[in-house]
């Protein structure tokens, strides 16, 4: 007798027909009221070991690190700060099979942690004795944890953790007490990019490939000047962010890696502070931003790397609209105000005009934020005027996680005749 798995038309439409009357398709839910007196303030997710991390506040513990299976309700993971303390984690991100993030013990300020999803989280190292190393913005290179810390003497630098000796400075870029303080990380073409200041150039774009000292990448503001990069993104092998040439006109800039970064367009011409581009989120196909051209406000831009970048809507007439946003399953979700409804939390296809998702706070704004996607929803922070700032989750319906089991079942073949 052999087992062999067969497609079933007739079981898929029927589970199909049973998965459309679920209503994944509706509106966003409130995933959990973890602070039933206030707002637990739900922020800073990341995925580690099939669940979802995140900081979060209840009137008991303070603001811990909280966990969610996708099934049962989440869950406080322990006391780091004791009592009403707040720990306060952040940056979350997975490195070597275990959760980083920062956080304040109460006693040690705020300095790297690390959770291996069983043993109650651990300090890293006490990297500033003296006070808090504030390490931030984590992300993975070349099998190594970088950050941004200040041991108290150097300032701001970026550092290296390889996940058994103790953190390292990479590199002192602005020697003195301030440091170069590095922001925003990204890994392109095979080097870790970030925003720096050395003291000398102002702050630029710089680049390390794991092996030699970190170095300039470009001098996009000759001389003392500050471009500033910033939101440092990967869209279609090449990085894009805001800058700044001088004279602070802030527009958006790619670079390819080897020819001089170029300013991808002038969206606000003639003004003397630029369209100021932010919340890049990259997508396959298209590269979302918000921007303002000194008519519209700050609004839905697109670009899809061939044509020049394009307003997506004018939500509001000539004011500003739009604020955070992520694509989930080829959409651009984000918060946007308009005069009807409030800030809530729009959609956009990539084709047709962006609309509204849900009126999550019919009576007020709910000013959704943090979104990120984990087992095929959409999760994020908004305020519905009652419960205050709690977790949501919206489900589009279209993951395959709701129905993986109607594609194949096993059946019973009788014996080949010997």
């Amino acid at each position: 007798m052999r087992i062999v798995f067969v497609i079933f038309p007739f079981i898929q439409l029927f589970c199909l027909l049973l998965w459309a009357g679920q209503g994944y398709s509706t509106t966003p839910t409130l995933l959990a009221d973890i602070h039933p007196s206030g707002s637990s303030g739900p922020g800073f997710f990341a995925v580690f070991d099939s669940k979802l991390y995140f900081r979060a506040k209840d009137p008991t513990y303070g603001t811990e690190l909280w966990v969610y299976d996708g099934i049962h309700p989440p869950e406080r993971v322990t006391d780091i700060n004791p009592g009403t303390g707040n720990f306060s984690p952040q940056y979350l991100t997975v490195f070597n099979n275990k959760l980083y993030f920062y956080g304040n013990d109460g006693t040690h300020g705020t300095e790297l942690w690390a959770y291996d999803g069983v043993s109650p989280p651990v300090m890293i190292a006490d990297i500033n004795p003296t006070g808090s190393s504030d390490p931030m913005y984590l992300i993975v290179f070349n099998s190594k944890l970088y950050f941004s810390a200040n041991d108290g003497v150097n300032g701001m630098e970026v550092w290296s953790y390889d996940g058994t000796n103790p953190p390292s400075m990479l590199a002192d870029i602005y020697p003195g007490a301030s440091g170069s303080i590095p922001t925003y990380y990204a890994v392109f073409n095979s080097k870790l990019y970030f925003s720096a200041n050395d003291g000398t150039h102002g702050k630029e774009l710089w680049a390390y490939d794991g092996a030699l000292p970190p170095a300039m990448a470009y001098d996009i503001a000759p001389g003392a000047d500050t471009s500033v990069p910033g939101e440092l993104t990967v869209f279609q092998s090449k990085l894009y962010f805001s800058a700044s040439p001088p004279a602070s006109v802030y527009e958006l800039w790619f670079f390819d890696g080897t020819n001089p970064p170029e300013q991808l367009a002038d969206i606000n011409p003639g003004d003397a502070n630029g369209s100021y581009p932010d919340i890049l989120a990259a997508s396959e196909t298209r590269l979302f931003f918000a921007a303002d051209d000194g008519t519209h406000g700050w609004e839905l831009w697109s670009y899809d790397g061939l044509n020049p970048p394009a307003m997506v809507a004018d939500i509001i007439p000539g004011e500003n609209t739009i604020y955070y946003g992520a694509i989930y399953n080829s959409n651009f979700y984000f918060d946007a105000c308009d005069t009807t409804n409030g800030c809530e939390v729009w959609i956009y296809d990539g084709n047709n005009t962006p609309t509204l998702l849900a009126d999550i706070n019919p009576v007020g704004d709910s000013f959704p934020e943090d979104f990120f996607v984990f087992n095929g929803k959409l999760f994020f922070s908004a305020d519905d005027g009652t419960t205050g700032r709690e977790p949501w989750v919206y489900d589009d319906g279209t993951s395959s996680q709701h129905f993986p089991w109607i594609m194949f079942m096993p059946v019973l073949i009788h014996p080949e005749p010997q």
